[in-house]
């Protein structure tokens, strides 16, 4: 019962206010709680009659919380006046999911016509349709993404602040520690990594690997690859920006990293956190991107940048 009273005053909605599951998908596998039935008085008694010992949370008593405020001088007037309410709010809470559940179902199909292949959402399915559906379906994409669920001004936000931003902005919305973009008239559930413009590290040879800031993972060259090998006048680094023009194996004449970007469809916040591969000055390769003409391995045998990307 506290759970959805807790909901009721955020102004959550059927799913917020929805009893818990018993089964949940959790970490690749199945959550279970069994004793969602048992009511605490229940629970303590027989782990007394059991002599089991367990550890009270000192801040039970503060009713500064709000969970603690409804548990210790809500819950026992209501009780009190209404012996069944306890059942009535589950009842009510098991009706919300239900429709929950109704409603997942009956836009499944259409949810997954709107999921692309990198798990982003595609916006133009979404503008024709009434304001009821649609925020059903961005709070279905969310949930997907294990997303804290917003509020309806929130929804309303992204919709408004991201997903119908002008055509020539980038735009964002942070949800803790990730990020909502829209790119490519998509959305993107992104985590937020601050852009390392500035980063310069030196790679000395002979290290097998290089860890990367902000948690964004760890390069290595491994041989096979048609990245030439630097000379032993040139220091290995890894960067994040490139100034002039620059010459890339496939394409004819000249171009800026910007524009490069722009061309292998790298999205704007993976412009400044995507490891540049230098020699000295020179540079010599984007991970996963592009190689130049500098770094052309030509008949030698060749190395690959790898980057993986733990973070």
């Amino acid at each position: 019962m506290k759970p959805f009273l807790l909901a009721l005053k955020r102004g959550s909605g059927p799913a917020g206010l929805s009893a818990m599951a018993a089964v949940t998908s959790f970490a690749g596998t199945r959550l279970i709680r069994p004793l969602l039935t048992q009511s605490r008085n229940a629970l303590e008694q027989w782990a007394r009659e059991h002599q089991l010992r367990w550890i009270e949370d000192e801040s039970n008593q503060d009713d500064a919380y709000d969970r603690n405020f409804l548990r210790l001088h809500i819950l026992p007037r209501l009780q009190q006046r209404w012996p069944h309410f306890a059942d009535a709010t589950a009842r009510s809470a098991a009706l919300c999911a239900e429709q929950e559940s109704l409603l997942d179902e009956l836009l499944a199909e259409e949810l997954s016509a709107c999921i692309t292949v990198n798990g982003t959402l595609a916006l133009t399915p979404l503008v024709g349709m009434s304001e009821v559906r649609r925020a059903a379906l961005l709070r279905r994409w969310l949930a997907k993404q294990n997303a804290p669920m917003p509020s309806r001004d929130g929804l309303e936000r992204l919709w408004l602040e991201v997903a119908m931003a002008r055509e020539d902005a980038s735009p964002c919305l942070r949800f803790g520690e990730f990020e909502v973009r829209r790119y490519q008239d998509q959305l993107w559930w992104i985590k937020s990594v601050a852009g390392q413009r500035d980063a310069v590290l030196h790679w000395p040879r002979g290290q097998s690997s290089l860890v990367l800031p902000a948690e964004l993972g760890i390069v290595r060259l491994q041989p096979g690859g048609e990245l030439r090998m630097p000379r032993e006048d040139e220091r290995v680094s890894i960067r994040f920006t490139a100034s002039g023009l620059l010459h890339i194996v496939g394409r004819n004449g000249g171009r800026k990293l910007k524009k490069i970007w722009q061309e292998r469809n790298v999205p704007p916040w993976r412009r400044e956190t995507t490891p540049l591969l230098f020699y000295g000055e020179t540079l010599i390769a984007a991970a996963g991107v592009f190689v130049t003409r500098d770094g052309a391995a030509g008949e030698e045998p060749g190395v690959e940048l790898v980057w993986d990307n733990i973070g």
